[in-house]
């Protein structure tokens, strides 16, 4: 029952009619309307009380319900846990902050990964070209630089290994490849008469020079890319080195 409610008071009924004989009719009359209307009124009021009491506690439930939910979605059991909460406030700056750092911390993460994949590339590149270098000595290629731009694209890593791939499909290690390049192509190669020797390759193989080649000079050979050097290479050409 809410504070300050006061129940109804229960009156005694009283008989008008025992004042008929003591009052004009008329009088009693406008007395009889008069009680009947503080009566209507009081019932009215009564009426108003007992709504206004029902709403107060049905508002508390109500607000008492609506508290609960709202502690529990914030984690907090009591009111001096609530208290300790940050603001609305400072928890918004807070996780402008936060989203801050990490978006810094992503693009540093993204750098990282780039500059590692580049750095991957180029130790790549570099363990290609050295390894070709090292198939190709022993070989007496007129431009050994240009034999290993050859040779690049058929190139094939295997986990940690460096083969050679030839015509046929077949994977051989880079020093076989050197060699068999060399024999194929003796348009690259130094005369046998200025250093003996052969290219070393045992396998078979029909050469692609001779007087019919394609040629190039040196300035023509270095404006090309990898890829139309390679495809020159293939078709039989040859460098024609010019004085």
């Amino acid at each position: 029952m809410p504070a300050g409610y006061q129940p109804p008071t229960t009156h005694m009924s009283f008989d008008l009619d025992t004042l008929k004989d003591k009052l004009p009719g008329e009088m009693l009359d406008k007395l009889r309307a008069h009680v009947d209307d503080l009566s209507t009124r009081a019932e009215t009021a009564e009426e108003k009380s007992r709504k206004a009491a029902k709403e107060s506690i049905d508002g508390r439930k109500t607000l008492k319900a609506t508290l609960d939910k709202a502690m529990a979605k914030l984690g907090v059991e009591t009111a001096e846990e609530l208290d300790a909460l940050p603001d609305g406030k400072g928890a918004g700056e807070a996780t402008k902050q936060l989203d801050a750092q990490i978006k810094k911390l992503t693009r540093e993460r993204d750098e990282a990964l780039q500059a590692s994949e580049k750095a991957t590339g180029e130790l790549k590149t570099t363990r290609r070209e050295s390894a070709l270098s090292q198939a190709l000595e022993g070989q007496r290629f007129k431009n050994p630089a240009d034999v290993r731009v050859l040779l690049q694209s058929r190139v094939v890593e295997e986990g940690d290994e460096l083969l050679f791939k030839t015509d046929e499909g077949k994977l051989v290690a880079l020093k076989d490849g050197a060699a068999w390049f060399a024999k194929t192509r003796p348009d690259y190669v130094e005369p046998q008469g200025a250093a003996g020797g052969g290219s070393g390759f045992k396998g078979t193989g029909s050469g692609a020079g001779g007087s019919g080649a394609k040629t190039k000079t040196r300035a023509e050979w270095d404006s090309m890319d990898h890829s139309a050097r390679a495809s020159f290479a293939k078709e039989g050409g040859q460098v024609v080195e010019t004085h």
